[in-house]
């Protein structure tokens, strides 16, 4: 029996972001400290002040690594829960401008906090997940017209392979699973990074290529020009996803767009969180707990549940705030 609401999806990402941030934010930074550092110097400063707050914990850099990655694999369920319902969000949007507004605006508003809880200070090299979902509701956007009016490309249908090989070598570019397996092929041998960043490439637009060629078989003229025109949407939002450093960058919109397809092709939830799910954990193997997001996302019952419109939004950057300031009590950074 389907029996979670949107509002449920929606605590449970919430909560289990809180939980991932409280080791990004907060244990990833004090260790760094810690290791910087030495112990006698963080219980000095920590005891400073906080006198008698100092615990053996604080002080044990590789109990605190565990914990840390605990953390952040529990973590990992939010973020295909977010796209997940950003997905059914603008499906179910009378007013799909206003929903861009709105992310647009909390971006702008969670940038400072952002920059402070991960970065420890003000800074354009990275920013903030909503953003990053700004992005796939433009992606969707524009998808969706190309499917109503392919002819625009019907031109360009014979050649929709080249769009798919781009896109598959951005997609190589973040391919920590690729990396991965160079480095465990390669073992001892160091690779120049631009040999890396080459092979990587090459390997994702390869597969980019041969996925359309195996998916494409048996298309129509029309068919193949909807490819053409909504892969070629896909790059220009990766693009500027990679360009502006959204938080999960061009592997996020990518995930969206998984999730978006399915739901075009009248998947079930399951599989849509499945699929991307798949997308995301073949971008980094560190991201395989994120499987676990299938199983409340599997009982949705496509209701909204009690109205949480703004909880997300305004708890986004009042956590970060409050991790940073309890980072500040702390460490003083």
């Amino acid at each position: 029996m389907k029996s979670v609401t949107g509002k449920t999806l929606k605590i449970i990402a919430i909560v289990t972001m809180f939980i991932d941030h409280i080791g990004a934010a907060f244990l990833e930074r004090y260790l760094v400290f810690l290791r910087s550092n030495g112990e006698v110097v963080a219980k000095t400063v920590v005891n400073s002040r906080h006198p008698g707050l100092w615990m053996d914990f604080m002080g044990n850099a590789a109990l605190i690594s565990n914990v840390d990655i605990v953390l952040r694999l529990i973590g990992r369920v939010s973020f295909p829960i977010f796209c997940f319902m950003l997905v059914e969000g603008f499906y179910h949007t009378h007013n799909v401008a206003a929903y861009l507004v709105r992310l647009l605006i909390f971006a702008l508003l969670s940038e400072i906090p952002f920059d402070m809880a991960f970065l420890g200070g003000l800074s354009y090299r990275y920013q903030n997940v909503f953003l990053t979902l700004f992005i796939g509701i433009v992606f969707m956007y524009y998808a969706d017209k190309v499917l109503e009016n392919p002819h625009i490309f019907e031109v360009a249908a014979g050649f929709a392979f080249i769009p798919a090989l781009i896109a598959g070598g951005l997609l190589g570019v973040e391919c920590g699973t690729i990396s991965f397996l160079i480095d465990a092929f390669f073992g001892e041998a160091q690779l120049p990074e631009r040999t890396v960043f080459q092979i990587m490439v090459f390997i994702g637009a390869a597969a980019g290529a041969v996925l359309y060629f195996v998916l494409a078989k048996g298309w129509d003229r029309v068919k193949k020009a909807q490819a053409f025109g909504v892969i070629t949407v896909l790059i220009i939002t990766m693009v500027v996803a990679f360009v502006l450093n959204t938080d999960y960058n061009l592997v996020g919109v990518f995930t969206i767009a998984v999730m978006w397809l399915c739901r075009k092709n009248g998947m079930s939830n399951k599989d849509k969180a499945l699929y991307g799910c798949i997308a995301l954990f073949f971008m980094h193997h560190a991201e395989c707990s994120c499987f676990a997001c299938a199983l409340p996302i599997a009982r949705y019952n496509g209701e909204k549940g009690k109205y949480l419109k703004f909880i997300f939004y305004f708890f986004y950057p009042g956590h970060l705030l409050l991790l940073y300031g309890l980072r500040y009590m702390f460490i003083g950074r």
